[in-house]
């Protein structure tokens, strides 16, 4: 972290990546949006009908983050999408 002080007393901070070295008060009021993108994307998991084609997407990694495209492009095609578990 780099801290400009100025003569005029004000400064600027640089390549801070948490609040506190900014000096601001850390509120933990924030929602969890990992869980709330969890629960947006666990909605993509159909189960196909017999004899339908389908694709799986497992849902580990960077996967899933592209979950929306894919789901809506094999669906497109006629193809259901399956994930996995967690």
């Amino acid at each position: 972290m780099t801290i400009n002080i100025f003569s005029d007393g004000s400064r600027f901070v640089v390549g801070n990546k948490c609040e506190r070295g900014a000096g601001k008060e850390i509120k933990n009021d924030l929602p969890n949006l990992f869980e709330f993108k969890n629960e947006l994307l666990k909605r993509y998991k159909k189960a196909p009908k017999t004899g339908e084609l389908k694709v799986g997407i497992p849902f580990v990694l960077n996967m899933y983050e592209m979950l929306p495209f894919w789901a809506k492009f094999f669906e497109n095609l006629g193809i259901s999408v399956v994930l996995s578990n967690r």
